[in-house]
């Protein structure tokens, strides 16, 4: 049988400050007061996204900074780089920064790599958008090679690098430590042909979502004559002791982050056909517009958890018995939340969900 990866939930953080009157400075200080308390809560990791120029969705312009500040207010808990939006940021200084919070977490650091998908923030970086997977390949050929040996270098076209020693160098390699942020199938099926975890959050029913694991984990042990790693979703979950309660703080929480996020990607527009290696995003968007704006976010509010932690729960395990055993990282503070429901919804899952969570993950068999 193979090893059974931890089974704690995990916490994402998604850093959209859509909090009424609360400044950049008090916001940021907010989110991370509730990534310390998730250490005690008994969490395993506390993932942290990329983002930019767009404060209302998601502002974290340097999640190593923002995690090594963790780092230091924690003991236990691991440290996600959830993700560094490759195209968006030199290899070198990636490897740098990996080795830097490797090194002052005492090896708690797991790392992922995504493209990105907003044309606001590659206009931002002056990026052509269809350079985005030619430069995500190349970034991460580069940045894992140098974790093996303590050197990068790279030939280009997009960051021709001459041999240069990375120092310090925490001599820990990145193998088993790198997930791959997978929204489209093209993703998903890239993280499995390079033998890394993939991460995707939750858009639709997990009906529809689960073939595309149950794919990603046939074309990983094709490829590599092992098991893949139990696959990683994020869920934006509400829970509550009573029912309505937690339909109402659901649907407020995430209507709003649902329209701040069609914002910012703008899923309902007519740009993915046209730009390489996002074609496959042009089906979504059409998707979306054929749905309509209102059920569209009806969609989604449904898609993610909410309800009583009995509730929750029945959700939860009906989700490992369609899709397999996967990983669960999980949103508590988004679209505006106060951070007292977000602190309730996060305390409760972990005292009255986490624990019968481990045992329905730990009943599924592993494969040989």
């Amino acid at each position: 049988m193979s090893q059974r990866n931890d089974l704690t939930p995990s916490i994402q953080l998604m850093m959209g400050n859509l909090h009424q009157g609360l400044s950049d400075h008090d916001f940021m200080h907010e989110e991370m007061r509730l990534a310390i308390a998730a250490e005690e809560m008994g969490y395993g990791a506390v993932w942290c996204v990329e983002h930019h120029f767009d404060g209302p969705y998601s502002m974290c312009p340097d999640n190593f900074l923002y995690l090594t500040y963790l780092a230091a207010r924690t003991t236990r808990i691991k440290l996600g780089i959830g993700a560094c939006i490759l195209p968006w940021n030199d290899p070198l200084r990636v490897s740098e920064k990996i080795n830097m919070l490797d090194i002052m977490s005492n090896g708690r650091l797991e790392v992922g790599f995504g493209r990105g998908l907003s044309r606001k923030e590659y206009a931002g970086f002056g990026i052509d958008m269809a350079e985005a997977r030619e430069r995500w390949n190349e970034g991460y050929a580069m940045i894992t090679g140098a974790q093996e040996t303590g050197v990068i270098s790279g030939g280009g076209p997009h960051y021709p690098q001459p041999s240069t020693t990375i120092a310090p160098f925490s001599g820990i390699p990145l193998t088993g430590r790198v997930t791959e942020i997978a929204m489209s199938e093209e993703s998903q099926l890239a993280a499995a042909r390079l033998g890394i975890k993939m991460a995707s959050f939750t858009q639709f029913p997990m009906p529809q979502v689960a073939p595309m694991l149950h794919r990603y984990r046939e074309v990983y042990e094709a490829e590599h004559g092992v098991p893949a790693p139990a696959p990683m979703m994020v869920d934006m979950l509400t829970v509550h002791e009573d029912a309505e309660e937690a339909e109402r703080l659901h649907r407020e929480a995430l209507g709003a982050y649902f329209m701040s996020l069609m914002g910012h990607y703008e899923l309902d527009g007519n740009h993915f056909a046209g730009t390489k290696s996002y074609e496959s995003y042009d089906q979504m968007s059409k998707l979306f517009k054929e749905a309509g704006l209102e059920n569209a976010a009806e969609a989604y509010i449904q898609a993610n958890s909410f309800g009583t932690p009995e509730q929750v729960l029945e959700k939860l395990r009906a989700n490992l018995e369609v899709a397999g055993d996967y990983d669960l990282s999980l949103a508590f503070s988004l679209g505006g939340r106060s951070y007292a429901e977000a602190e309730k919804c996060m305390r409760l899952f972990a005292t009255e969900c986490m624990p019968e969570w481990i045992k329905m993950r730990a009943q599924i068999p592993q494969p040989a």
